[in-house]
C-alpha cells in the first residue's frame, strides 16, 4: 500500500524541462498557494495552513524549502517581494484582510517578524498589489460599501477621488500607495459605484509606470488603468465590453511595456486574452466550454520577447493548463 502525504509542490521550468520540489508536508489544510519571485530570483511560496500565513523560502544550502509560521491570521492575502539593494536581501511583503479591513505588512524573514500597518478599515475585498523599485507597495482593493466617512482628513481613515474630491466609499475600486515620509498609505478612488473592481489585478512595468485592470459591473466590461511616471491616472479604456467579460482577471507586462490581460469571459464559459502590444487592445477566446462556471483562475506572465504564458485551471476536472504563444512550448 501507499500512503497520501498531503504537500505543496514548487514546479520550476528549467533547462528545458519541469522541475518539482516539496515545499511543504504533513499539512491537511492548506489554502491559497501563492509564489513570488524577486528579481534576482529568490523564490517564495505563501500560503495559508489552518489560516495562518505562512511562507516558505528556498535554501541552497539545504536544497529546500524552509516554511516559516507568521503572526498573520487571514482568509484573503496578496503577496510580492522586492529585493533590498541596501542590505543584499529578499523583503516580502503581504497585503491581507483582517476581519475585513485591509493590512499591509512588511516582513523580515532574518528575525522572522513583521511590521503591520493599516491600509484601510471598513470592509473591503478584492485585493491586489505590486511592489515598486524603491520598495514601496501598490494595493489596489475594492469597497463593499460600508464606509461612508468624510472628514476629509488622511489619519481620519478619508479617500480621496483620482480628480481631489473626497469619495463617499460605496462599492468602489480603491488604490493605496505607501509613504515613507508619512509611514502610511495614501488613498485614491479609481472607480466608483456599481461593483466596480470587484476584481482586480495590477502591475508595474521596468520604467515604473503602474498598471491595473478591473472589471466593471456597471458596464459589464473589462477596463484597464495607467498611472504614468507623473504619478497620474490616466483616463480608463475598454478592454472588452462584448458583455460580462473581465472576472478572474490578472495583468502583465512586457520589457518594452506592453500590456497582457488573461480574463474570464461570458459568465465562465469562456477564458480570454487581451493585449495592447499592437498600439490598440485586441483579444481572443483561448478555452472555451459550453458550462457556466467552467473555469475558476487564471494567472499570466510575460517573457523579455512579448509573449504571454498563461495558466487556466477547470473547475470540474481540476486540470491545470498551460498556454502560450512561443514556438518553444513547453508541454
Amino acid at each position: 500500500t501507499r500512503t497520501l502525504v498531503p504537500h505543496l509542490t514548487w514546479v520550476k521550468w528549467s533547462q528545458n524541462v519541469w522541475k518539482e520540489q516539496t515545499a511543504t508536508l504533513n499539512f491537511n489544510n492548506i489554502q491559497s498557494p501563492q509564489v513570488a519571485v524577486d528579481p534576482m530570483g529568490n523564490a517564495f511560496i505563501f500560503y495559508l495552513n489552518d489560516g495562518n500565513l505562512e511562507y516558505a523560502i528556498w535554501s541552497d544550502a539545504n536544497q529546500s524549502f524552509d516554511p516559516t509560521r507568521t503572526s498573520i491570521y487571514t482568509t484573503e492575502f496578496v503577496a510580492a517581494v522586492h529585493y533590498d539593494p541596501i542590505r543584499q536581501q529578499p523583503r516580502p511583503q503581504v497585503t491581507y484582510l483582517d476581519k475585513g479591513s485591509v493590512k499591509h505588512a512588511f516582513i523580515y524573514p532574518e528575525s522572522e517578524s513583521e511590521s503591520v500597518i493599516d491600509v484601510k478599515e471598513g470592509v473591503f475585498s478584492s485585493l491586489s498589489m505590486v511592489i515598486d523599485a524603491n520598495g514601496s507597495p501598490h494595493v489596489l482593493y475594492h469597497d463593499i460599501g460600508e464606509d461612508a466617512n468624510r472628514n476629509g482628513k488622511l489619519d481620519n481613515g478619508e479617500d480621496v477621488d483620482a480628480d481631489g474630491e473626497f469619495d463617499e466609499g460605496s462599492r468602489n475600486l480603491k488604490y493605496a500607495v505607501y509613504d515613507a515620509a508619512l509611514n502610511g498609505f495614501v488613498r485614491y478612488t479609481l472607480a466608483a459605484g456599481h461593483e466596480a473592481g470587484s476584481q482586480n489585478s495590477i502591475t508595474i512595468d521596468a520604467t515604473g509606470n503602474i498598471h491595473a485592470c478591473y472589471y466593471d459591473a456597471k458596464r459589464l466590461e473589462l477596463r484597464y488603468l495607467k498611472r504614468n511616471l507623473a504619478a497620474i491616472w490616466e483616463a480608463p479604456q475598454t478592454v472588452d465590453n462584448n458583455w460580462v467579460n473581465g472576472g478572474l482577471n490578472h495583468i502583465a507586462t512586457d520589457a518594452n511595456g506592453n500590456v497582457h490581460i488573461s480574463y474570464l469571459g461570458y459568465y465562465g464559459y469562456n477564458i480570454k486574452y487581451a493585449t495592447n502590444r499592437t498600439g490598440t487592445w485586441t483579444n481572443e477566446i483561448i478555452q472555451t466550454t459550453q458550462e457556466e462556471d467552467y473555469f475558476r483562475a487564471t494567472a499570466l506572465a510575460a517573457d523579455k520577447d512579448g509573449h504571454p504564458h498563461i495558466l487556466t485551471i477547470e473547475n470540474e476536472t481540476n486540470y491545470l493548463h498551460y498556454i502560450t504563444t512561443t514556438k518553444n512550448k513547453v508541454p
